[in-house]
């Protein structure tokens, strides 16, 4: 039986933005958890 994906995961990722939003959501990752380990502010 097939999952639905979450609101907002980029099923067929066209773009870089969509790619690393996919990862990212695969990886059960908040946008603020990717800035910590990237070493940005994950305001700006």
């Amino acid at each position: 039986m097939a999952t639905i994906p979450p609101i907002g995961y980029p099923v067929n990722p066209r773009t870089m933005g969509e790619q690393i939003r996919k990862k990212r959501m695969d990886l059960k990752l908040y946008q603020r958890d990717l800035a910590e380990i990237l070493g940005v502010d994950p305001v700006k």
